[in-house]
């Protein structure tokens, strides 16, 4: 049987060591969950956590206090400094609200590989609930959790719904809902629906001077 290398078997072991909190030496609280992680994974990943540590010039602090963040979305975040990707039900109807959630956590402490993991994510799973009202709630969520600089999500939804616009539209008042609740995204997809009709009519005006020079 073929064994792994050693870096391999050395990287599962420090994976493992999220899940343990063995030789732990850093705690960081979010809301109603505690973790407990190494300063030398966490603080070398992500520049902010190094801050809060160092955050008192008297001593190196050995707890972080998360109160604003989501604990699902910050356990994903700290999964991912150990072992390069995190875990997800692709079942569960909360699952494209997680991957909007770690976005935009990923965003706050300026994790770009893991934004990029996220986006791939929603994207992946956004293709396959389009016509769900789960969609419907996730382009309210993408719009009212994520900054408006980081666009990687909403031209995903954008993307989604200019392209399934009738389909979307004939369902019940809840995607009329979430446009008059979200003033971005009304704007944003009036502009997407002009833009794809344009770049329609002139395919179409192309196709017949074709026809006509036949």
């Amino acid at each position: 049987m073929q064994q792994g290398s050693p870096m391999d078997h050395g990287f599962a072991q420090i994976s493992t060591t999220f899940t343990t909190g063995q030789y732990s030496d850093l705690t960081i609280r979010c809301k109603n969950k505690i973790f407990n992680v190494h300063k030398v994974i966490v603080c070398s990943q992500c520049q902010d956590f190094a801050d809060l540590c160092l955050a008192n010039v008297e001593y190196v602090s050995d707890e972080i206090d998360l109160p604003n963040d989501d604990p699902l979305a910050i356990q994903a975040l700290l999964e991912f400094f150990y072992s390069m990707t995190y875990t997800f039900d692709m079942s569960s109807p909360a699952a494209s609200f997680l991957h909007i959630s770690v976005f935009a956590v990923a965003t706050k402490y300026s994790i770009g590989e893991l934004c990029l993991l996220a986006t791939t994510n929603f994207q992946s799973l956004a293709s396959k609930i389009w016509n769900s009202p789960s969609f419907v709630e996730s382009v309210r969520f993408v719009y009212t959790s994520t900054p408006a600089h980081h666009r990687a999500l909403r031209d995903i939804v954008l993307d989604i719904v200019t392209r399934n616009i009738d389909t979307i539209l004939a369902k019940d008042g809840q995607f009329s809902q979430v446009m008059r609740d979200t003033g971005d995204f009304d704007v944003e997809l009036v502009n997407s629906l002009a833009r794809t009709n344009n770049e329609l009519r002139s395919r179409l005006q192309s196709k017949v001077r074709c026809l006509a020079a036949l």
